[in-house]
């Protein structure tokens, strides 16, 4: 199976409006609401990040996944159709199931996904963009054992404004992009509508059919509308939608025979064993159709001067239909089963979260609120054998969950001094999960049903104290809590316990020189208990896929971020971290060769946890007569190796790699016209962002996923 990673490339216009100068704004400077309450990146006490629109636009940062070339700690790849892996710390869901969870809570404005499959968003008409790093259990939401992804869209404005961009690049690609913006009735009621399409003809070739694969075929659609009937009310109505048809999820050479095994290759002929050729032999192209509706109404109500109260409801449909080469090779082997009609899966999502807010006095502030979570979640699958002797289907699974979720929390800060804070807070939540499915393998029916739930208390604890009006020192211990589940494809049912993290940290945070360098400097340890890990096996046996949890897992690091201000048109930027992740007490068969029995594979590396990462990046800019201003942005992201299973096997790593993308744009005095040209993986390096371990067998049925080729393109904006 190959899954093609990344995103198509940039539309680079993000929708900076014209006057926007976040482009010289301080990086600690940038209001966020990560603790329900506006406060700038420097005055939390927590490892996190920000990005503004015109530092996404610069860094061509213009997906989930492109974020991590510029946040210290994370990783993300493996994107499939809707499903997108994240990871931070070393920490991230492995589970390839329809019913997982993201140990990284993703976000779009304050709407967490529940479902690691309803997580690959891409950055439209946003206004920033937060990534929070460690537990976040108390207050940012459930699932949030390793850290989160805040995305925020743009609001209305009050007066009237637009902008249209086009791209046109190589593989035929061409992005529309534009947004309109501006008052209904004077300043109590205001719209905004954004749409972008973007469609390329693919970058990967099938050499059987003579086609191509890899293709981008999306739409999106946001509506916004923003009423502020009094001065004390507001109300913000938001519907996103999404339509998706790009062939990113593709089995390709799924199964692959070594050459060396000649009793195979007489049978079947060799298929080389080499991923490096970004080519295919498929007798079925495959297709993938993503629908996805979220709307949202937050509304918020100032009480008093120090009192708010903020409602939060949202609800996401997310319904996909994939068609692929189940065998992933040029024979019929496996074909999909035409009776089929289920294949793929459907989410529905309800949410309610309700927000206090309070100033209690000039020293005591408060934070308090609880979360409703309701999500239904149901899977499909049926694909057989092309032999008339065989009357029934090979493999033919349908999964039902349904989850519910109730959480409080409070958090209480007090000024115990003009420049020192301690902070405590807490979140209780309760899980309840119902699995329903039913499995039918050659026959051979299991019918698996659970009702289980799950109870635990999230601490926090923090110290702050302000050195300097510039600078900030802090301590902080919290705890993380990610529920327990089913996996979908298991017969008999593999149900496996929730995981926790206690996260001990301490950070300097702020700015030097007038505020012209700004900087965090963070150091963490973290102590896991039952980290679930995924299994993959080929075993003979009942299991076709199984999760465990391990005894325990510790994360220990640094993570140093840089932002200087060099002169009035040089801008330099790094981002980087030292991670050591390693498995405590991990017992467990060999995924790949279970016949061998139990293996001990106690302090390998964690998965996706490369030792050492960073980025750096400059921008020049300069004016050209009185009229015209150039930049030119360059970026280099580097990180070592990474192993994409807890076995540790080399033929299931990426070794080192490094990434550079460049950028020029040329952008009128007045802001109104922007030419921009954009070169993403300068080297053409070819790299992989998942790598399945079933491909050491003879026989191989593993899964691939890499990363873009080089791209480059010419976009034109108008703003108006």
């Amino acid at each position: 199976m190959i899954a093609v990673a990344g995103t198509s490339a940039p539309a680079v216009a993000q929708s900076v409006s014209p006057a926007d100068d976040s482009a010289a704004e301080d990086v600690g400077e940038i209001v966020v609401t990560a603790e329900k309450r506006s406060s700038t990146v420097r005055d939390i006490p927590m490892a996190i990040s920000a990005y503004a629109p015109a530092t996404l636009q610069q860094k061509q940062i213009t997906s989930i996944e492109d974020i991590q070339r510029i946040s210290p700690s994370m990783q993300a790849g493996f994107k499939i159709g809707a499903t997108q892996f994240v990871s931070i710390r070393g920490i991230g869901a492995q589970l390839y199931q329809l019913a997982a969870e993201p140990a990284v809570a993703v976000s779009q404005d304050g709407i967490v996904n529940t479902s690691q499959n309803s997580m690959n968003l891409d950055l439209f008409d946003v206004s920033r963009v937060e990534v929070l790093r460690g537990p976040q259990g108390t207050i940012a939401g459930r699932n949030a054992i390793a850290g989160a992804v805040n995305v925020y869209s743009n609001e209305p404005t009050p007066n009237f404004e637009g902008a249209l961009t086009a791209t046109i690049g190589n593989y035929e690609r061409l992005a529309v992009e534009g947004y309109l913006s501006g008052p209904i009735a004077g300043d109590k009621v205001m719209a905004r509508l954004a749409i972008r399409s973007d469609r390329d003809n693919g970058w990967l070739r099938n050499t059987l059919l003579d086609t191509r694969l890899g293709q981008t075929d999306k739409l999106q659609f946001r509506a916004t509308v923003l009423a502020r009937p009094t001065d004390d009310f507001e109300a913000l109505a938001i519907l996103d939608v999404v339509r998706d048809r790009s062939t990113t999820f593709t089995l390709a050479d799924n199964i692959r025979i070594r050459s060396d095994k000649p009793s195979l290759t007489e049978a079947f002929g060799a298929i080389p064993f080499s991923w490096s050729d970004k080519t295919v032999a498929m007798d079925e192209s495959g297709s993938f159709n993503l629908r996805r509706y979220q709307p949202s109404l937050r509304l918020k109500w100032a009480v008093s001067p120090s009192t708010s109260i903020t409602s939060l409801t949202g609800y996401l449909k997310l319904e996909t239909f994939s068609r692929w080469d189940p065998d992933g090779s040029s024979l019929p082997l496996f074909v999909w089963n035409p009776k089929a009609t289920l294949p793929g899966f459907d989410i529905d999502q309800f949410s309610q979260e309700l927000t206090v807010v309070s100033d209690i006095s000039d020293r005591l502030e408060l934070i308090a609120g609880g979360l409703y979570v309701s999500n239904h979640l149901k899977g499909a699958n049926q694909f057989g054998i092309p032999f008339d002797s065989i009357p029934v289907d090979a493999i033919d699974y349908r999964a039902n969950q349904r989850l519910e979720s109730i959480s409080g929390y409070a958090q209480l800060r007090l000024k115990l001094l003009p420049n020192l804070r301690v902070s405590a807070g807490a979140r209780y939540t309760h899980d309840r999960k119902k699995y329903d499915a039913t499995l039918n393998v050659f026959g051979s029916i299991v019918q698996n049903q659970a009702n289980t739930t799950w109870d635990d208390v999230t601490p926090r604890f923090t110290i702050d104290f302000t050195l300097s009006k510039d600078l900030t020192v802090y301590a902080t211990v919290s705890k993380g809590f990610k529920s327990g589940g089913y996996v979908t494809y298991s017969a008999p049912i593999n149900q496996f316990d929730p995981e926790t993290a206690w996260n001990y940290e301490a950070g300097i945070k702020g700015s030097l020189f007038d505020g012209r360098l700004t900087g965090a400097l963070t150091g963490f340890y973290m102590r896991y208990k039952g980290l679930q890990q995924s299994q993959a096996s080929v075993s003979s046996g009942d299991i076709i896929g199984r999760v465990v949890n391990a005894d325990t897992a510790a994360v220990k690091g640094a993570e140093l971020e840089l932002d200087a201000r060099v002169t009035n048109t040089l801008r330099l930027s790094f981002s980087g971290n030292w991670l050591h992740g390693r498995y405590g007490r991990l017992l467990s068969a060999d995924p790949v060769y279970p016949e061998r029995g139990v293996q001990d594979y106690s302090g390998n590396r964690l998965v996706r946890a490369p030792d050492w990462q960073f980025s750096a990046g400059a921008d020049y800019s300069t004016a050209i007569g009185s009229d015209w201003n150039a930049t030119l942005s360059a970026s280099y992201s580097w990180q070592t190796k990474v192993y994409f299973d807890f076995t540790n096997k080399e033929t299931v790593a990426q070794p080192t790699y490094g990434l550079v993308n460049l950028m020029a744009s040329l952008e009128s005095s007045d802001g109104n016209w922007r030419v921009a040209a954009y070169l993403r993986n300068l080297t053409d390096k070819f790299y992989v962002t998942h790598n399945n371990p079933l491909v050491e067998r003879d026989v191989t049925y593993g899964s691939l996923s890499i990363g873009e080729p080089r791209r480059f393109g010419v976009s034109l904006t108008r703003h108006f």
